[in-house]
């Protein structure tokens, strides 16, 4: 397909383009101008360099994590997420000092975390300590607590250890992201809550999971060796909770942040 024509069909919004766009071949990043789109046009162009995983169509989604359009940026981080190669924490770092929108700040956090460049420690810290919005703040603290910031990351050990029904999913996915053991004694509060944090099906007879089981499950998922092991995310019995909690108990004191 010659230039002309794949920005053509992309500027009439004709989804049909995309059959036409294999993993090399049109080079969309290489042929498109982003100047040339309008909204909807650039989303087709962003789900066709979904299919591209190279090097400069990495760089044309870095770019439209400034969309002013949010459906947009959010569908490039998206995309970037999915990468086996993420984009350079540089490049990453000036989107973020630039980035308004909590949603694409959080998330940026989030991929900055997970390529720790110490030289931009202090940079990214920077950039966590004038955020306002309390969900971006907290994957801040993720973010930095995988860079290895001990003080972030006895803030965030803090904020699991006060969690509450309503934040227990979230942090517990935090838990799991930032993958320090340490974080598994913040968990020891929510043994004793029997608070319902979400349903499991069967939809006809649910199953009400509670904070003491997300913090059994989750504890094993991190890699702490619970007896008996659960095999599931599930309503746990009180001998396993009180099994859990003498173990998580008794981790090094090097575990704890």
């Amino acid at each position: 397909m010659e230039a002309k024509e794949l920005i053509r069909r992309l500027q009439e919004h004709d989804e049909t383009v995309l059959e036409d766009i294999s993993p090399t071949e049109p080079r969309l990043a290489e042929i498109v101008s982003i100047r040339e789109l309008d909204s909807e046009a650039r989303t087709l162009f962003i789900r066709g360099l979904a299919r591209q995983p190279s090097t400069a169509s990495t760089e044309a989604l870095v770019q439209l994590l400034l969309d002013e359009e949010v459906q947009n940026a959010a569908l490039a981080i998206h995309t970037l997420s999915q990468r086996k190669t993420p984009p350079p924490a540089s490049a990453l770092l000036k989107v973020l000092e630039q980035a308004g929108e909590p949603l694409i700040r959080r998330e940026l956090f989030r991929l900055l975390g997970q390529q720790p460049d110490q030289t931009l420690r202090s940079a990214v810290r920077n950039q966590a300590d004038r955020e306002e919005e309390e969900d971006a703040q907290l994957w801040a603290l993720a973010g930095l607590a995988r860079f290895g910031d001990g003080e972030m990351e006895r803030k965030l050990h803090e904020k699991i250890h006060q969690a509450t029904s309503e934040t227990a999913s979230a942090l517990g996915e935090i838990v799991l992201y930032v993958g320090s053991r340490r974080l598994a004694t913040g968990l020891l509060s929510w043994l004793s809550q029997d608070t319902i944090v979400r349903w499991l099906p069967p939809h006809r007879n649910p199953i009400g999971i509670r904070m003491c089981d997300l913090a059994i499950w989750t504890a094993h998922r991190l890699g702490i060796s619970l007896q008996p092991a659960p095999t599931r995310l599930d309503r746990y019995s009180e001998p396993m909770r009180i099994a859990a909690r003498k173990t998580i108990e008794t981790l090094p004191k090097e575990e704890s942040p």
